[in-house]
């Protein structure tokens, strides 16, 4: 199963000001995801399971709007089923980040990206599948907005 979506939000952008994970411009300029070939690429897995690959990540780029985002291929036929069929809507980067001795952000580094049943991020959802427009974006932003008021 081919898909596509939002890595990563737009840095900066009104709204996201809450949110303390969202990347400065800088840091979002050095973000690379994927290989043009099959074979080869960033892993994919599901919330962050390591344990178990599920597919890769091709391709990634900054949009117009500073989001990142990427194209891939889920090769597992049990979580391919899961996307289409909404469980696993969201998009997650999986960020290691090494620290100086006093605790400061030394580096970031993008080592994977899992499929998410709510991305931490927001905005942060697979748009197509195989191609075609998913349309469960609003729903889950709109449960994951109601969640963070409680």
């Amino acid at each position: 199963m081919h898909f596509s979506g939002i890595a990563h939000p737009p840095p900066g952008q009104v709204g996201y000001a809450h949110v303390a994970n969202v990347a400065m411009d800088a840091e979002m300029a050095s973000v690379a995801l994927g290989d043009a070939h099959d074979d080869v690429g960033t892993p994919l897995h599901v919330e962050h399971d390591v344990s178990k690959l599920v597919g890769r990540v091709h391709s990634s780029w900054r949009d117009t709007d500073g989001a990142l985002r990427v194209v891939g291929c889920v090769s597992d036929a049990k979580v391919a089923s899961r996307v289409r069929s909404g469980d696993l809507p969201g998009l997650s980067l999986g960020t290691s980040v090494a620290l100086t001795r006093s605790g400061h952000v030394r580096s970031k580094e993008h080592h994977e990206l899992s499929l998410c049943a709510v991305p931490r991020r927001p905005r942060c959802y697979i748009t197509h599948v195989d191609h075609r427009p998913a349309r469960w974006n609003v729903r889950h932003d709109a449960a994951r907005s109601s969640d963070e008021s409680s």
